[in-house]
């Protein structure tokens, strides 16, 4: 029967067509038949002379593959009835498109299955037998044949053409190798590679498969690996020729950077290595160390290579001036081999610096020890403590040079200081600059210090509390807070402390009459200059009886002349009591120290007055001072002179 007959048979419903198999499992010497008709419960496949098994609707093709395994087309159920050979029992029943009309199996096991009314191919795996794709195929899939090389022809009757399905043939891979943890995105060329499910190396699965739009070449995604594996490529039509790929630790290239450069010496430079690799490199990106090495006197540093490939670190050691070179080393990991960089250059020039000076104390006295510091500090951008000498010039021919320490300052102590300035000259070092500073220094001659008790005004007298002071002078300078004892005789009457003039006060009371002698001294040193133990001069105070004896000057007053002149304006009288019958006494306008008015000389009861003319000054002044001498002195006393009314 020719295909045109079978096609009309069919298409007016009678569908008994015979199609003979050969036999090709080698216990099953058996021809099949599948029969059809419009009854429909002529639905089975008979086995001649052995037994009849059910199918699915008018079943009507029959294909056995190299595993014994029978695949009958059911043209009305659109599937697929699976036997197995040897038990003579249906497997399972898969789907087909619509209309299955022939079968065909490849010799690696695909089975092929043409359906007339979907116009497409199923494709079944005879091991699982699982549907693993359906293709497009021409108009009117008719019928089905495989070559031994496994390309599979289906003939379309209704477009007059022939599909023709292959497995993958690879044709190259690139790149050939990757790192042992996988990650290298594979490119794979050949022919028919559309529909690829998976992409094998070795027995581990690449992930990401991304097929081109005429199935000529994949990426795919390397999983992890080691030594060298075949590459294949499975599609639904079958499993490509293997090609070589290896696992291999990969070149990389490093290169560093060095800033800022140039820098001043002590400034702190970032150094940075960026690790590359090299085609074919690979994913994911080297990890590990960079260590980097600095000329012979810089210390090793390390840093971790970070995701972006980049070791980071910062040097703050001191490099001398001078051009350095630093180089990176980076370690390698488990998928990447370890590299040198090329050597980077790096310019240090000295850095700057500036001297301060200080003197302390300052200013001091002649033979005081003082203490004179030089600090030498980096100044930006340079950094750290320089080191070196410092030499001290000033006067007197000072000349003196010292080692800077390690916290930067060069002292000296010194008790033959001149007054004048000090320059404190840095002299410098191959990582810093010198520099200058001075210090203005103020040496003072030995203290001279001086005490001086000053006599107390007016009348001193017996049992009466009398004001007496005492000044303390170091240089001519106030001393305040110096601690005064007085004594009177040798006997302790007072003590004191200076105030801020240098003067000390205090009050006494004399108990006995007669010549007294005063003086006072300094027991404990003040806040400018030590004045311990200076003693004053004496000094002599007349003390007077207390009582009616007592020498007292009395009330006076004046009366103008008339007429009167500049010269002799008034007259007054002038009377003193208490005096030392036969002495004289000396009258004074205002204190004792004054102009003398008049002198008298006392009567035996001690009285004594005198008539004095005043001038028109003289009469301005409302006191006057008696004065008459006893044996170490004066006695003194003080009254009114005021107007008669």
């Amino acid at each position: 029967m020719d295909l045109r007959t079978a096609l009309l048979l069919r298409r007016r419903g009678f569908m008994s067509l015979y199609f003979p198999v050969q036999p090709t499992h080698p216990q099953s010497p058996f021809t099949l038949a599948a029969t059809t008709g419009r009854d429909s419960a002529a639905r089975a496949v008979t086995v001649l002379a052995t037994t009849t098994l059910p199918a699915g609707a008018f079943p009507n093709a029959v294909g056995v593959a190299p595993n014994g395994r029978v695949y009958v087309a059911n043209f009305g159920s659109n599937d697929v009835t699976v036997i197995d050979s040897v038990t003579d029992t249906v497997l399972t029943t898969l789907p087909a498109g619509t209309n299955p009309f022939a079968v065909g199996v490849a010799p690696n096991g695909r089975v092929y299955v043409a359906n007339f009314g979907s116009n497409d191919v199923t494709v079944i795996d005879s091991v699982t037998d699982t549907v693993l794709a359906t293709l497009p195929t021409g108009a009117g899939p008719f019928a089905v044949g495989v070559a031994p090389n496994n390309h599979a022809y289906i003939a379309n009757v209704d477009s007059n053409d022939v599909s023709v399905f292959a497995p993958p043939v690879l044709v190259s891979v690139s790149p050939a190798q990757g790192v042992p943890g996988g990650g290298n995105t594979v490119t794979l060329t050949g022919t028919d590679l559309t529909g690829a499910t998976r992409v094998l190396f070795g027995a581990s699965p690449g992930t990401n498969i991304v097929v081109s739009p005429g199935g000529t070449s994949l990426t795919v995604t390397a999983p992890a690996g080691s030594g060298t594996v075949p590459v294949t490529v499975t599609t639904p039509i079958g499993t490509s020729n293997p090609f070589q790929y290896t696992y291999a630790l990969q070149a990389t290239s490093t290169t560093v950077s060095v800033n800022p450069n140039p820098v001043v010496c002590g400034q702190p430079v970032i150094l940075t290595a960026q690790v590359a690799t090299v085609p074919p490199g690979g994913t994911p990106a080297p990890t590990g160390m960079v260590t980097f090495i600095v000329s012979s006197d810089g210390p090793p540093l390390t840093a971790s290579v970070n995701a972006a490939g980049q070791a980071t670190t910062t040097l703050t050691t001191p490099l001398m001036s001078g051009t350095h070179q630093v180089v990176g080393v980076y370690s390698g990991d488990a998928n990447y081999l370890g590299s040198l960089s090329a050597l980077a250059p790096l310019t240090v020039t000295a850095s700057p610096t500036m001297t301060m000076v200080t003197a302390s104390p300052n200013p001091s006295a002649q033979g005081q020890w003082v203490n004179v510091c030089a600090q030498v500090v980096a100044t930006a951008p340079g950094a750290a403590v320089p080191s070196g000498t410092v030499t001290f010039t000033g006067p007197g021919g000072l000349n003196r040079t010292v080692a800077v320490g390690p916290t930067g300052q060069a002292c000296f102590s010194s008790a033959t200081l001149q007054s004048g300035t000090i320059v404190a000259t840095y002299n410098g070092q191959a990582c810093f600059a010198s520099s200058n500073g001075a210090v203005s220094v103020t040496v003072q001659p030995p203290a001279s210090c001086l005490i001086t008790v000053t006599p107390p005004a007016g009348t001193v007298t017996v049992g009466q509390a009398t004001p007496l002071s005492a000044t303390v002078t170091c240089n001519g300078a106030p001393v305040p807070n110096a601690a005064v004892t007085l004594t009177s005789n040798s006997t302790i009457i007072g003590f004191a402390l200076t105030n801020a003039a240098g003067t000390a006060t205090t009050t006494a009371t004399f108990t006995t009459p007669g010549a007294q002698t005063l003086s006072a001294r300094v027991t404990a040193a003040g806040a400018a200059c030590s004045c311990a133990n200076v003693t004053s001069a004496p000094v002599t105070v007349v003390v007077q009886p207390a009582g009616p004896g007592m020498f007292k000057a009395q009330p006076a007053c004046y009366r103008l002349n008339f007429p009167p002149s500049p010269w002799s304006f008034a007259h007054t009288t002038l009377t003193v009591t208490g005096a030392t019958p036969g002495a004289v006494v000396t009258f004074h306008q205002d204190g004792a120290g004054g102009p003398v008015l008049c002198t008298a000389v006392a009567d035996a009861n001690g009285n004594a007055s005198c008539t004095a003319n005043l001038s028109v000054f003289q009469v301005l002044t409302p006191t006057y001072t008696a004065t008459t001498p006893v044996a170490g002195g004066f006695l003194t006393s003080s009254s009114t002179l005021l107007p008669c009314l």
